[in-house]
Formats: C-alpha cells, sequence, structure tokens
C-alpha cells in the first residue's frame, strides 16, 4: 500500500512540474534597458556612488509577479537567478541582480553587496559603503576622504527592509546571485 502511495506521488509531482522548467537553468538574462557598461567602478575613491546609485535604482522595485518566459538567453550573457530582479544601476548605467528579500545586489564582475550592512567585495578586496573604510591589496581607505558629502546618510533615505517573513526556501547565497548562461 505505501509503495502505492509513493509511485502516486511520485507521478503527481512529476506531472505538476513542466517538462520545460526541468530543463531550463534557473537563470535569467539581466540586460536592462540604459545599461552600457558591464563592471562597477573598482574599490576606492571611484565607488564613493554606489550605494546611492544602487538605492536609487532599486526603489520602484515590489513584490509581483513575473515570466520566465519573456527573456532569451544569449551566449555567454550575465544572468541572475530566476527569483531576482534585473535593474540599470543609476548614473552607472551597468546591469545589476537584486534581491528584494535580502537586500542583497551583483554585477557582472561578480563583485557583490548588501544595503543593509554596506558591506561589499569585489575581487578579494572589501568596503563597507556606508562607513566608507574599505581594503584593498593591502591599502586600507575610506571612499568618502575626497567626497565627505557622499558617505549616505541612513537617517535620511529610504533603504528598504529585508524580508523577515518565512517564506519557501533559504535565502540565495550572495555568491549565487548572478551568473552566465550559455545556450
Amino acid at each position: 500500500m505505501s509503495l502505492r502511495i509513493i509511485s502516486l506521488a511520485f507521478i503527481a509531482s512529476a506531472l505538476a512540474t513542466p517538462l520545460e522548467k526541468v530543463g531550463r537553468d534557473a537563470c535569467n538574462l539581466c540586460s536592462p534597458e540604459g545599461a552600457t557598461g558591464s563592471n562597477p567602478p573598482s574599490i576606492g575613491p571611484d565607488l564613493s556612488s554606489l550605494y546611492t546609485d544602487v538605492l536609487a535604482s532599486v526603489k520602484d522595485i515590489h513584490f509581483k509577479a513575473r515570466s520566465a518566459d519573456l527573456v532569451e538567453a544569449r551566449d555567454d550573457a550575465f544572468c541572475c537567478a530566476e527569483t531576482l530582479d534585473c535593474v540599470n544601476v543609476q548614473n552607472l548605467n551597468i546591469p545589476m541582480c537584486y534581491d528584494k528579500f535580502t537586500t542583497n545586489f551583483a554585477f557582472e564582475d561578480r563583485s557583490y553587496g548588501s544595503l543593509t550592512t554596506g558591506d561589499y567585495t569585489q575581487s578579494g578586496s572589501e568596503a563597507n559603503l556606508l562607513t566608507g573604510q574599505y581594503s584593498k591589496e593591502g591599502t586600507e581607505g575610506n571612499i568618502y576622504s575626497e567626497d565627505p558629502a557622499a558617505k549616505p546618510n541612513t537617517a535620511t533615505l529610504s533603504v528598504p527592509p529585508q524580508w523577515t517573513e518565512p517564506g519557501v526556501g533559504s535565502a540565495i547565497p550572495l555568491t549565487a546571485i548572478v551568473g552566465s548562461v550559455s545556450v
């Protein structure tokens, strides 16, 4: 009897999952309108506007249903995990994957960060976009030292909250937010 129930459960599960979804890579092309570049500035003073640029770029993202069928993959294209938003970063005009549940973001060069903590990692170097402190190739500094007015004032900015309700599955790790897809 139990073997019959397990078999029925397996068949029902297989029929409920469209075959095209099983074979499809869970990565959607990220090529937003207006994006002309591909990589963010390197860690250092050139990074001073990144936090506010990312924040301004995600301010209108809301929880809504999307269709993965509207996306076509290209050879070695930049893509985001399928539950994330692909946006053009204002002022930098580069594509970015954004996780509205965790406020994590990532770029094509595989650098990544968090709007909540301000932590940002790029090629082994680290910076905090809120305090400005950074460490790059053994050198330490502050990305806001040349322009202290560029330091984000989180008391006056509308920083999106992290999703705290229980959901299905676990959060996508920062290092798994982006990928490339080949067809």
